[in-house]
């Protein structure tokens, strides 16, 4: 089935650039071109390369993964560079969607922190300087740029098992 979409043999390795942007743009939401792609017929071409693009963005090397798929799938070598080519120009676009996409899912992730140590007084003494507070400033993002930030205060004990259990996750 892909392959008989896939193969035009009348087309041009222009006209495969042009399905992999029209199919970039579906994967990024950009919905008006849907319409254009689906008056042109050429919707179950577009669907064909955004599976490509969808395989190869879970890779860890994408620009050559949308190359290999392109060919197992019967694209000529100079048609699948040709779309190669418009793939790795709107790569970093690529990039930011996967991650609006997946921050839709998992809910804000951690932009930034900042910290700060405070000592509170027992007394109105500096010799009653004795418990310390960590104070931690949370910059989360919701994927679509707003940022919320949500301060802690942190004793000594919540602050070591703060530390413990950071200590625990694994890096991915």
């Amino acid at each position: 089935m892909i392959q008989d979409v896939l193969s035009l043999s009348d087309a041009s390795g222009n006209h495969h650039e042009i399905l992999m942007n029209s199919a970039i743009d579906l994967f990024c939401q950009n919905t008006s071109r849907r319409d254009e792609v689906a008056v042109n017929g050429e919707l179950a071409a577009v669907e064909a390369y955004g599976m490509f693009v969808r395989r190869a963005m879970q890779t860890g090397n994408p620009e050559k993964e949308i190359v290999a798929l392109l060919k197992d799938a019967g694209v000529q070598d100079s048609r699948a560079q040709a779309a190669s080519s418009a793939f790795s120009k709107r790569l970093p676009e690529l990039r930011k969607a996967c991650i609006l996409q997946s921050s839709q899912l998992s809910g804000k992730y951690l932009v930034d922190f900042d910290w700060r140590l405070n000592l509170s007084l027992e007394s109105n003494c500096f010799s009653g300087l004795r418990i310390p507070h960590l104070q931690v400033i949370l910059f989360l993002s919701d994927g679509a740029g707003q940022l919320e930030e949500v301060v802690m205060e942190l004793d000594e004990t919540e602050f070591e098992l703060l530390l413990s259990s950071i200590g625990k996750v694994k890096p991915i």
